[in-house]
This record gives structure tokens, sequence and C-alpha cells, in this order.
């Protein structure tokens, strides 16, 4: 599990360093807590499901990574996925996972937004756990409660 560990430094390291994440401490400090129910997540998916624990966990830690850059328009959020794979490339790259298994974890993370990626790949049933993970995350009732009190909704 040491690559979860290493994964979990470079992730804070990122979000430590990003101005607009420094600007924005309520954005990043949820940032965190999703990313860490979403890996929570994948570790259950995993062990169900028999996929391997340590790739699928540090997939979900890179997944909203592209997060440490503000969004200004729907386009961007929707290209978050490939840009959060571009930026996790070279951290991927440098855990020394199979090329099979790297592959995944890129692929899994440029397509968890709207299944599309800017590079060839395939939608095992690996790399589409990490949609179904983040999907979790983002219906449940806490969430969305809290998306509802961000937008100040009343009834």
């Amino acid at each position: 599990m040491e690559r979860i560990k290493k994964t979990i430094s470079f992730l804070i390291d990122k979000f430590n360093q990003s101005e607009y994440l420094n600007n924005h401490p309520d954005a990043k400090r949820y940032r965190l807590e999703h990313t860490f129910r979403v890996a929570n997540i994948g570790k259950v998916i995993a062990e169900k499901e028999g996929f391997d624990i340590e790739a699928l966990v540090v997939a979900c830690l890179l997944h909203d990574i592209s997060y440490i850059y503000e969004f200004k328009t729907d386009e961007d959020w929707k290209n978050h996925g490939r840009l959060s794979a571009k930026i996790a490339r070279p951290f991927v790259e440098s855990l020394q996972f199979s090329k099979e298994v790297e592959n995944d974890i890129l692929y899994g993370i440029a397509i968890h937004v709207d299944d599309q990626a800017d590079f060839e790949g395939v939608k095992t049933p690996f790399a589409k756990c990490l949609s179904d993970a983040d999907n979790i995350d983002r219906f449940d009732a806490y969430r969305i409660f809290e998306a509802l009190k961000y937008a100040r909704y009343s009834y």
C-alpha cells in the first residue's frame, strides 16, 4: 500500500501548491473530503469485484486532481477528467504498475466525467468503476443536502 501513501502525498502537495485552492479554502476542504470518500468507496468496490485494490484507490485519489485549477466554463468542468489524467500521468507512471494497470488507472480518470478520453484506451470494468465510485459519493443523501445548501435552496 506504499503507492497509496505516495499518492496521498502527491495529491496533498498539488492541492497545497494550488493558488486557486489556497484562495478558496472551503473548496479545497470539500475537494479533499470528496476525494477521500471516493477512494474509500473505490476500495470497497475493488474488494467486492476482485480488482487491484491499490490501483483503484490510486485512481480514485487522482480522479479530480485537476481541481487545482479554477473551472470558469461548463466546458472546463466537462474536461476535468481528461485534464486530471494528463496531470496524473507522470506520477502514475512513476508508481511502476504494469502498463495494463497504468492504462486502466489513467483511462478511468479520463472518462469518469463524460465517458470520453483524449487518448486510446479500453473501457474495462476497472476503468468504469472509478465513475461509479464518484457517482455513489455525488448522489448520496448528504451530498444532495450539501448541494442544495450551497445553492442556498429553500423550500
